[in-house]
């Protein structure tokens, strides 16, 4: 009822008849609304009415403006050389405004790729790590989006076409999903989960593979965790989504080889940052430090360059795969680990020659 208000209203006043939406086009916000009006009035005149006599003792009413010179056609800006292994690339890293995502936009922009740093949640964030990675001399610009919107999806990357003619790499980091037990989560904390890791990365990857497809082929990298695997107390929907998106990895990756475009995924174990804060059990850290081989976790900066490395021409013959960077934790079932210390270990390890 809404909508048909705003339409009658807005026909009414722009002077132009609105088709009614159809599942083709249907129009579901008000920026879709203007679009349709856009649309009417590159064909049609509004209808304005006449503006009342001028008395004679008044001014003249100014001439009206010219009209405004058609918009020149779609440019696209140079860009800048770099040096690297991936100069020249364009990469789009969703939820990239802090975390591992803004760890993974500083690795690709240091090695050489123009980055497109994307947030939704937070926009201050992901404005400010592209005007850092700008200020320190590396080609970064940002989109605002959320990738669980398809319509956010589709201006997302309309936008990054028209300013730097499309995207190399892509990857996958925007998450949503609430950490707890099963039993608490509702089903709207499900269809958030899903709706962001799983249907909103199919719809960014399919996007970005269009473009990919037009400059030679590309680079899809989508993020999961070991809570995919195994157990991880209190990871509630992450663990069951992060699975999900392991087995849409290896669909894309069979389904997109034809145009040229790889897709790997990265299975990350606890990484030292601002996620770890998010459990509420306090003694979460020190017992997986006591599960990890040496004793330490991986850091936002390790996982970071293994998915430069899946986004580089070292790995073209990957694809399909699921790389798990945690240091090892996850290689023990029971996370029991060899006890002796390191002169114990090296003076073993002579006697075993």
């Amino acid at each position: 009822m809404k909508q048909a208000e705003l339409s009658a209203a807005l026909s009414e006043a722009f002077g132009v008849t609105l088709a009614p939406p159809s599942p083709e086009r249907p129009i579901r916000t008000i920026a879709a609304l203007a679009d349709a009006i856009r649309a009417q009035l590159g064909d049609e005149t509004p209808t304005v009415a006449s503006p009342p006599p001028v008395a004679s003792r008044q001014a003249p009413a100014p001439a009206p403006a010219p009209a405004p010179a058609p918009a020149p056609a779609r440019q696209l800006r140079p860009v800048a050389a770099s040096e690297g292994p991936l100069a020249g690339r364009i990469a789009l890293v969703t939820g990239s405004g802090r975390g591992i995502g803004r760890a993974i936009a500083r690795t690709l922009a240091e090695r050489g790729a123009t980055v497109v740093v994307n947030a939704f949640h937070d926009r201050e964030a992901g404005e400010r790590t592209a005007r850092e990675l700008r200020d320190e001399g590396h080609q970064a610009r940002f989109v605002w989006g959320s990738v669980a919107n398809e319509e956010h999806v589709e201006q997302l990357f309309d936008r990054i076409e028209a300013e730097v003619g499309g995207v190399d790499l892509l990857v996958c980091n925007a998450s949503d999903g609430r950490l707890g037990r099963l039993p608490d989560l509702t089903q709207r904390d499900w269809d958030r989960a899903f709706r962001t890791n799983v249907t909103g990365h199919i719809d960014c990857a399919l996007r970005a593979a269009r473009t990919m497809a037009e400059r030679g082929g590309g680079a899809v990298v989508t993020m999961s965790a070991v809570g995919a695997h195994r157990y991880v107390q209190g990871f509630g929907a992450q663990g069951v989504v992060k699975a999900a998106v392991e087995a849409m990895t290896r669909y894309l990756a069979c389904e997109l080889a034809p145009v040229g475009v790889r897709v790997n995924c990265v299975a990350a174990g606890p990484v030292y940052g601002e996620l770890l804060g998010k459990f509420e059990d306090p003694t979460a850290l020190s017992t997986w430090e006591a599960m990890t081989p040496g004793g330490a976790l991986c850091t936002e900066e390790e996982v970071a360059a293994t998915v430069a490395f899946l986004c580089s021409d070292d790995a073209r013959a990957l694809t399909g795969s699921v790389v798990t960077v945690d240091r090892g934790m996850s290689s023990s079932v029971d996370g029991r680990l060899p006890s002796p210390g390191r002169a114990e270990l090296r003076a073993a390890l002579g006697r075993a020659k």
